[in-house]
């Protein structure tokens, strides 16, 4: 799926970029707006917003010397649309409640790379970081359960790959130690999951004014890549 803009999934259209961007505000828009927006051009997408006004899905109103238009959310076809273009915040939202079940929980947790950023698309792997405790070791077969369960829940909803980084609180600071590269990354894209956020695992970075107010521990080895 693509998870920048999910209804492309369903019709790879200008109807679809211009009712994506309607979607995400409500404040009504001029048709180059709309355009700017949807990285359309100015007379296909005017086009299709006389159209979409014509069949009561956008409502448009007079601002001359122009018109400004906006998604009709009283529309039977309105819902369809908004559930459709907030999926992949439903995905981060189910990957929170699956981990919330996890025993023993995970001591972080994070999106990072494309999604976290806003800019993945349908090829895209949805890539995780997790720390767990050092006591729980890398093979457990309840641990491992949790993350097949999870990766088939995330294939199975969305169509993309999840990527599980796996680590220990030891490890992460050993990656620190070492200048991985990977590292600030994770710090740089962070959505947190569950569990406590890197700067409190790993203190503050040079740039960041204030401190944790406590932190979880000193030392870490680099992640790996599961699967």
């Amino acid at each position: 799926m693509d998870l920048t803009s999910p209804l492309r999934s369903l019709a790879p259209t200008v109807d679809v970029d211009v009712l994506t961007v309607l979607a995400h505000t409500r404040t009504p828009l001029t048709g180059r707006a709309v355009a700017r927006l949807a990285g359309r051009s100015v007379a296909r997408v005017q086009a299709v917003l006389l159209r979409l006004t014509d069949e009561g899905l956008v409502d448009r109103q007079e601002a001359p010397p122009s018109h400004l238009f906006s998604l009709n959310r009283d529309h039977l076809l309105a819902q369809p649309v908004l559930l459709a273009v907030s999926a992949a915040a439903r995905l981060k939202d189910l990957i929170r409640d699956d981990l919330a079940t996890w025993e023993p929980p995970v001591v972080h947790a994070s999106l990072f790379g494309s999604l976290a950023r806003g800019q993945a698309h349908a090829g895209s792997h949805v890539d995780m970081l997790i720390i767990r405790l050092a006591s729980i070791d890398a093979d457990d077969p309840d641990w491992d359960d949790h993350q097949r369960a999870l990766e088939a829940k995330v294939r199975r909803s969305s169509g993309n790959t999840l990527s599980l980084f796996v680590t220990t609180v030891g490890g992460l600071e050993r990656a620190v130690m070492a200048g991985e590269a990977i590292v600030a990354e994770w710090r740089r894209d962070e959505v947190l999951l569950a569990g406590e956020p890197l700067v409190r695992i790993l203190g503050p970075r040079v740039e960041d004014p204030d401190p944790p107010a406590a932190s979880l521990g000193h030392g870490t080895a680099a992640a790996e890549r599961t699967r």
